[in-house]
């Protein structure tokens, strides 16, 4: 069966004074970057698709580079729009707002947009690369929150929070393509794995 895999991006370099959708990534999370790419290649990926954001596109890149295989901008495949918030000032005020996000997935809690929209664009643009893609396994590089939202709600008693609170940057999320049936995860893919 085919495989639809989700890949959370790896660390960026956070800068206060940047938009988060245009963060590199840090040093690590380049060096990141080819255990990445060797986790993924027993898969033998059919397609990548990236998120036009920074960090997941550069993910992206180094990843096909060491796989020898190209990949391709996805539409929609963005973060949870919070670019307006001052949400960076604290750790622990941005883990006390995703709470609130995963708990009233139809308020706009923070940012421009709500869980329920974020799942609703992000699932939207998985079923469009899942329907239109060449056959095979696909690999989207892509952010944590919509990428919990979507594998959350495709696998019933899944707790977001929990969930998102497992992964790492990079993380490697394997569902079936057709039902999108968890099957396993990676949570945190080491530069010295």
């Amino acid at each position: 069966m085919a495989k639809l895999l989700l890949v959370r991006h790896a660390a960026p370099a956070a800068d206060p004074c940047v938009a988060p959708s245009q963060w590199p990534l840090s040093a690590v999370g380049r060096a990141s970057c080819a255990p990445l790419a060797e986790a993924l290649r027993p898969y033998l990926p059919a397609a990548l698709y990236a998120s036009r954001e920074a960090k997941a596109a550069e993910t992206a890149a180094l990843v096909a580079r060491a796989l020898g295989v190209r990949f391709a901008p996805g539409a929609g495949l963005h973060e949870h729009a919070r670019a307006t918030d001052d949400w960076l000032d604290s750790p622990a005020e941005f883990q006390a707002r995703m709470e609130t996000l995963y708990a009233r997935p139809s308020a706009v809690v923070f940012g421009t947009e709500s869980a329920d929209a974020a799942h609703a664009r992000f699932a939207g643009a998985v079923a469009a690369l899942r329907a239109e893609g060449p056959a095979g396994n696909l690999v989207l590089f892509t952010h944590g929150t919509v990428l919990t939202l979507l594998v959350a709600r495709a696998n019933p008693g899944l707790d977001p929070l929990a969930f998102w609170r497992t992964l790492g940057q990079p993380a490697i999320v394997v569902l079936d393509r057709d039902t999108l049936a968890l099957e396993s995860v990676i949570e945190k893919v080491a530069a010295d794995a």
